[in-house]
């Protein structure tokens, strides 16, 4: 009546007897059966015997005469995988001798996929503990952390290894730690879930707030082994709570803060009805314009215009394309005299959402006038350069004279034994030899005058960038000497050759050594770096300046964005940068800063292309 297939071999391996379902599962006769060697007859429940192997479970339990056990695994005539565990047991007589051997054979086909099953269902179910975007615990009867995943380490505030095991008298506040143990304790008592609509956890001086759902945990006898909690943050909807209960309160607040935004504002702010009419005139449009506010409020908008027919036309436009935006236009002041703005205007609404006039913000373009002048400097500046390059290739002649001259004369010193027996003869020497050192340094110094001076003439070529840098620092020496600025390399000798335009590199390293110079106080550091890493050359250019202001750091790159006073810098150098290194295929962006300096890093493909 057993499930199992039955067979009793003999110690011959000789099959004395098999049980129905054995019979049944193989569609077998008895008599085709009982008498056969047990390797030549079907089991479609274990597979092919594997009598030829080297290991027969039949021969070790005759070997050892002890019960031996195996699961077989095979590939049945319909393709599906099929698992059978046999057993197989020593039969002896009253003696003690060896008659044959039981063997039982069972399928567990069902049992090792329901175990597959249950251990991907084990995974899945780790993975959604650790992975869950939020806090899940799980601690025993004694209050023992015994299992945390990584949001709710987060959410107290500590490591793994600093939560488990512990109770939260051991590693919280006493106030968080007795909330947590009175919640727990009413799960167990109950043995019913909980919800806690509001649970707060100090951590790091700030209180976080939390949504909590508490469940017994159960084992196969159904006792309560302990207790496990899911937490949802939400700290963010206190705050929006609280922003909201504030908002009334502040209302009022906001409206002065705005009006006296607007009053002090230095742009003009005006504005007005539905009618284009002047509504309100901030102080910022009394100063720059010279009218009274009293003088203008309730009088027509295109009075301050130095022609009267552009106000209806940017009205039109605002209408039609939904607003108008930095518009250059001209003004006209109390005094006649013209003031050049750029406009913006947009819809002024109520509180229900209807228009009910416009807002007009008018910029004076002062400034920009003035960074229209710097850029003529910068043109001035370039004159210059050519008028350098070309004094560079004057001076260039008469050096290369005295210096071949001083060399002739050397030869004629050093050919002429009665000059040699001068007593003068080493005075002279020296002498010629200091004219040709200081003329090779004269001549140095226009090749480098040269050189920043022929940018456009410029074409890549094999760059070693550790001599650029080196040249570049020679170059600025005159700049630093006499305020103690200290110039420090950090170049490995194993950064490669560039192809690259080197009065282009050239430039963009002394744009970012000249601003570090500007906001170094005397004594400084700049510190030049290379390194060749993932297929990139990495210059670094490193200050211990008092580093860029916040405010600035997103529009750093962009032209006319400087922190420098007006006429000391153009705010172009930076963007000129990036141009450069962009062109070059590379990246150059603020690696660091703060109040020990600032750190550029400037990214080159070994590769890189010329600009």
């Amino acid at each position: 009546s057993l499930p199992d297939e039955i067979l009793v071999i003999s110690p011959d391996m000789i099959v004395l007897d098999v049980n129905q379902p054995y019979l049944q599962n193989n569609g077998l006769e008895y008599d085709k059966v009982v008498g056969r060697y047990c390797y030549e007859v079907d089991n479609k429940l274990r597979g092919e015997c594997q009598i030829t192997e080297d290991y027969c479970l039949l021969r070790e339990v005759l070997r050892t005469r002890r019960p031996q056990n195996a699961v077989y695994h095979h590939i049945d005539e319909t393709g599906k995988d099929v698992y059978a565990s046999t057993k197989m047991t020593p039969l002896s007589d009253h003696e003690g001798n060896l008659i044959g051997v039981i063997e039982a054979t069972r399928d567990i086909t069902y049992r090792i996929h329901l175990e597959d099953e249950l251990a991907e269902s084990l995974v899945q179910l780790e993975t959604f503990f650790l992975s869950a975007p939020f806090p899940i615990s799980i601690k025993n009867m004694n209050g023992q952390y015994i299992q945390i995943n990584d949001k709710g380490c987060e959410a107290l505030g500590l490591s793994f290894k600093e939560i488990i095991t512990h109770t939260d008298l051991e590693i919280l506040p006493r106030e968080t730690a007795d909330i947590f143990r009175k919640n727990d304790s009413e799960v167990l008592r109950k043995g019913k879930k909980q919800f806690v609509s509001e649970e707060k956890i100090a951590r790091a001086g700030k209180d976080y707030y939390y949504h909590a759902i508490r469940f017994p945990i159960i084992n196969k006898k159904g006792e309560i082994t302990g207790v496990c909690c899911i937490s949802e943050d939400i700290t963010h909807v206190k705050s929006m709570q609280r922003e909201l209960e504030r908002k009334q309160k502040e209302l009022q607040a906001t409206k002065e803060y705005l009006q006296n935004v607007l009053e002090n504002s230095r742009d003009i702010i005006i504005t007005t009805d539905l009618s284009g009419n002047i509504a309100t005139f901030n102080r910022g449009a009394e100063d720059i314009l010279g009218y009274n506010r009293s003088e203008v409020t309730g009088r027509p908008a295109d009075l301050l215009y130095a022609d009267p027919k552009e106000y209806p036309r940017l009205l039109k436009r605002l209408y039609t394309e939904g607003g108008v935006t930095n518009h250059e236009t001209r003004f006209v002041r109390k005094d006649g005299a013209h003031v050049d703005v750029a406009i913006t205007i947009s819809h002024l609404y109520d509180n229900e959402g209807y228009v009910i006039g416009t807002v007009d913000i008018c910029r004076d373009v002062t400034t920009r006038k003035v960074l229209q002048l710097q850029l003529i400097h910068q043109d001035r500046l370039a004159a210059i350069g050519k008028l350098g390059a070309g004094l560079a290739h004057e001076i260039n002649n008469p050096l290369a004279v005295i210096n071949e001259a001083a060399g002739w004369a050397g030869e004629l010193l050093d050919s002429d034994d009665r000059i040699k027996a001068s007593p003068n003869f080493q005075e002279i020497s020296e002498s010629l030899s200091k004219i040709r050192q200081h003329t090779m340094r004269c001549k140095s110094i226009t090749m480098r005058l040269l050189g920043f001076a022929s940018q456009n003439e410029s074409v890549a070529e094999a760059c070693n960038v550790n001599n650029v840098i080196n040249d570049v620092l020679d170059f600025m020496y005159s700049r630093v000497r006499f305020s103690n600025i200290r110039f420090h390399t950090k170049l490995s000798p194993e950064a490669p050759d560039l192809a690259v335009n080197p009065v282009q590199l050239q430039q963009v390293l002394v744009n970012l050594i000249d601003n570090a110079i500007d906001v170094l106080p005397a004594g400084g550091h700049i510190t030049i770096g290379t390194e060749a890493a993932d297929g990139c050359l990495r210059i670094t250019v490193a200050d211990t300046g008092s580093g860029i202001p916040q405010k600035l750091l997103g529009t750093i790159f962009d032209p006319f964005v400087t922190s420098k006073p007006v006429g000391k810098g153009t705010g172009l150098g930076l963007s000129i940068c990036y141009g450069i290194v962009n062109q070059l295929g590379g990246d150059i962006k603020v690696a660091r800063t703060g109040p020990e300096g600032t750190q550029f890093l400037i990214t080159l493909p070994i590769t890189a292309r010329s600009g």
